[in-house]
């Protein structure tokens, strides 16, 4: 339930199953698919003009710590392909409208790679759909974090 006059959005709902995942408290990510799943990412709110980059790294983090990632491959897969694609195509920090911007390699991204290269069955898909370029690349970059978002 929202407040009154106070729309949910995508990344407080993600943060929250996430939150509730990593207490303990299963909950599925369902809710949070059916109302900000977009044709290639996911959207913040409704009428959302331009994407977030930080909502879909926290939309990512949510469904790989769902009780069952593999039932959100899908999803899984366009927030993981989105994400490479901005990544991989900006050498300048990038623009989102949560955070002023986003240096290419921050904790935010580590983490959401990481947590991507933890699961095994989509290390075939990341190597299948996107350039092994970018793979190589993002995995260099996880290598080398400080673990400070571990």
């Amino acid at each position: 339930m929202t407040a009154p006059f106070v729309g949910s959005d995508a990344d407080d709902t993600a943060k929250t199953i996430m939150a509730m995942n990593l207490l303990g408290k299963p909950t599925m990510p369902r809710a949070l698919i059916q109302a900000y799943e977009s044709k290639e990412y996911f959207i913040t709110y409704p009428g959302e003009r331009t994407p977030s980059f930080s909502v879909n790294c926290n939309v990512l983090d949510s469904l790989l710590h769902s009780p069952n990632p593999s039932d959100f491959i899908v999803q899984i897969e366009k927030a993981a392909r989105y994400l490479c694609k901005r990544w991989y195509e900006s050498n300048d920090p990038i623009m989102d409208k949560w955070v002023r911007s986003i240096p290419p390699k921050t904790p935010l991204i580590r983490s959401s790679h990481a947590n991507l290269f933890q699961h095994a069955e989509y290390l075939d898909w990341l190597l299948n759909h996107v350039d092994v370029s970018v793979v190589d690349e993002i995995a260099r970059d996880v290598g080398q974090g400080d673990s400070s978002w571990t």
